[in-house]
């Protein structure tokens, strides 16, 4: 081998080591603190054919931290097609109290309870699931 393939391979050695860093982008996570409760988001993408997706976040105000796993993780929850009927979707949220599902475009009713053994909250909302798209909510059972 001659002796320029090694300083070429040397050149680009020293051109990747003296690349600029660049700082890595801030992800804004939705529904990530009580100043967003009540909100609703739609996103352009995240469904499938005629059916969208649903992503919703309880967070407990009076709780500290407000998605505390022990005031929103595996709470009972409903879904319910506010147009066409059908029989109800339930499930638990996930530890963070979030819940995701793929559904069919229409207005659904998502319902959540919480019970910290002194009281009992609870929440209804009604969200607009669009074909193609993602609708985000962030939900305050009303613990407050």
């Amino acid at each position: 081998m001659g002796s320029g393939r090694w300083r070429a391979i040397a050149a680009v050695g020293l051109a990747c080591a003296e690349a600029p860093t660049r700082e890595p982008k801030a992800v804004e996570v939705f529904c990530d603190g009580t100043d967003e409760l009540g909100a609703v988001e739609v996103l352009p993408e995240g469904g499938l054919g005629e059916s969208g997706r649903l992503a919703v976040r309880v967070l407990v105000p009076t709780a500290s931290p407000p998605d505390d796993p022990a005031w929103v993780g595996d709470l009972p929850f409903v879904l319910e097609n506010g147009e066409v009927g059908g029989p109800a979707l339930s499930g638990q949220t996930d530890a963070r109290g979030g819940v995701e599902r793929l559904l069919g475009a229409g207005v659904w009713v998502f319902r959540v309870a919480v019970d910290d053994g002194r009281r009992r909250c609870a929440a209804e909302v009604e969200l607009e699931v669009r074909a193609g798209q993602t609708t985000q909510a962030c939900v305050d059972p009303g613990c407050g």
